[in-house]
């Protein structure tokens, strides 16, 4: 069976579609809800279980669990197709662009590296005094999870190494902005050292970068004198790269599109942590400009 309609099949529609837009029953097999592509207060939107299909009396639009969510996550069809491939378990075969593998090579390190940073702020003896930083902000574990956060060592190639164990090239992991050359002598060091690591994300859940907050003394420890970090600044994001551009990306978007949607608007906040400390407190149509 062509991989399209093996993940037709398999996808139930009205799962997909409840995930946006609240329905109700509205006869055999048949729901309703508002339409999320037009402002209305009568619901005139229309999902069929049986057909697999979706359609709204009021503006028109239709279509299969493809369209929808190329509609409403602004995905092409092969991103929508994979992303609807992977939630049911079906491979979807690549015959992509240079372009589009080097794009996808790029999401793929900055992920595993996401990762990385999550089990050493998790697990790791070295990640200690990150730990405490983040339980003095009062952020729990499942909030650490939803946004991924995690650690960067204070060491100057454990990442580069860890890439490296993974089959990535050097020049993967400079290219997707965590590594750098070394000064002298040939390899590459870490970019992001002592760091609470903050993943950005792309409005499809994508990481595409970082923000890596330094931890001092001061932060993990009270009675200690506040001194100047020899480590750069306060705060640092991942430099400009064929993903990250800092001025397109929305901090938090990601987890705040459907509840931005109920609402009708946004609340954009400063930092990427005012953005978690929002949803810890059930506000979730929260972002922060990247600048």
């Amino acid at each position: 069976m062509d991989p399209k309609d093996e993940i037709k099949q398999k996808t139930d529609i009205a799962e997909l579609i409840a995930g946006y837009v609240t329905l109700k029953p509205a006869g055999m097999a048949s729901f309703k809800g508002l339409c999320p592509f037009h402002a209305e207060k009568t619901p005139s939107f229309h999902v069929s279980t049986d057909k697999q299909i979706w359609h709204c009396f009021g503006c028109s639009e239709g279509g299969d669990c493809f369209s929808f969510l190329m509609k409403i996550e602004g995905m092409d069809f092969p991103e929508a197709l994979r992303h609807l491939g992977e939630k049911v378990g079906v491979e979807v075969k690549r015959f992509d662009s240079a372009a589009t593998n080097d794009r996808q090579r790029l999401i793929a390190v900055n992920e595993l590296a996401a990762r990385f940073f999550r089990k050493v702020l998790s697990d790791s003896p070295a990640a200690e005094k990150a730990r405490s930083y983040v339980a003095q902000r009062g952020i729990p574990e499942d909030l650490l999870d939803k946004f991924g956060i995690g650690y960067a060592p204070d060491s100057w190639d454990t990442l580069s190494l860890f890439l490296a164990k993974k089959g990535y090239r050097e020049g993967d992991g400079e290219h997707a902005g965590l590594t750098q050359r070394r000064k002298q002598g040939s390899g590459t060091i870490d970019r992001f050292r002592n760091r609470l690591m903050i993943p950005l994300r792309d409005q499809h859940g994508n990481t595409v970068g970082f923000t890596g907050r330094v931890l001092l003394p001061a932060l993990t420890n009270p009675q200690l004198p506040n001194t100047t970090s020899q480590d750069g600044p306060k705060y640092m994001n991942t430099p400009e790269t064929a993903l990250y551009r800092k001025g397109e990306i929305l901090f938090g978007l990601d987890l705040a599109k459907q509840a931005i949607k109920r609402a009708g608007y946004a609340i954009v906040v400063e930092g990427n942590l005012d953005v978690v400390a929002s949803h810890k407190a059930g506000v979730e149509n929260v972002v922060a400009s990247s600048g």
